[in-house]
């Protein structure tokens, strides 16, 4: 009873870390909020010292991004807190948002429509992606477009059991030297 527990520390944090979302969150907008790593503990039967939490913060916009990593920061000090713990909060910089330029966008689906058939472009709900590309579209108007590569029944990406369907490449490439030549000519 004297015992800090950082595990039951980070369990509650990593629950509640979820109201953030869908609780502060304005609906609609979108975020995520992913804890991908604990580390902590060698021994099942004794209490570690302290827990490590490692995760991604994605969200549709930078304001949005700033919104979720202020509410996790301040959630993350209040119940390590009422816990009885204390707590690090470190964040890096990561990725911003990545924000399609729309005129380039219908661009792209027109020619992907040529190239794998209109059946094949979806237009899909706006999507929580972060990735290092985002520093360019900011510079240069560009589409982060989506090429289904899953195999038929496999598990999603970002799953450890997702199988890519590597036949998908060709369609990719094809894509790619259409827009390139469609840009030229």
């Amino acid at each position: 009873h004297k015992t800090v527990d950082p595990i039951f520390i980070a369990s509650n944090l990593i629950t509640s870390s979820q109201s953030i979302i869908s609780r502060k969150l304005k609906p609609g907008d979108l975020g995520v909020i992913t804890f991908g790593k604990i580390d902590g503990g060698t021994a099942p039967n004794v209490i570690p010292e302290r827990v490590f939490l490692e995760g991604t913060i994605r969200a549709e916009s930078s304001e949005n991004r700033e919104f979720l990593i202020e509410n996790l920061k301040k959630m993350t000090q209040d119940i390590t807190k009422s816990l009885g713990g204390s707590s690090k909060f470190d964040i890096t910089s990561g990725t911003g948002p990545v924000i399609n330029n729309q005129n380039f966008s219908r661009e792209v689906s027109q020619v992907a429509a040529r190239v794998m058939g209109e059946e094949s472009v979806i237009t899909i709900d706006p999507v929580s992606v972060g990735d290092d590309v985002s520093e360019f579209m900011k510079i240069v108007p560009s589409v982060y477009a989506l090429l289904g590569a899953a195999k038929d029944g496999a598990a999603m990406h970002h799953n450890q059991k997702f199988d890519f369907d590597e036949e998908c490449l060709s369609l990719g490439v094809q894509l790619m030297l259409s827009l390139v030549d469609e840009k030229l000519n």
